[in-house]
């Protein structure tokens, strides 16, 4: 192998395209809800959701 780390790097940001889960959720008090990845980002205001995808 001539470049390991390039490789790494490469199949590393495949599984991360590849899983679409939520890194981080943030909650505050239950009113606001907030899941966020590299590639989505939800926020639930009194349960009602909002989705913006990049």
């Amino acid at each position: 192998m001539r470049y390991p780390i390039a490789l790494a790097q490469t199949i590393l940001s495949l599984v991360v395209v590849a899983i679409p889960l939520y890194w981080w959720t943030y909650s505050f008090g239950g009113l606001l809800i907030i899941d966020s990845s590299p590639f989505q980002f939800t926020a639930r205001l009194l349960a009602r959701p909002w989705e913006y995808h990049t």
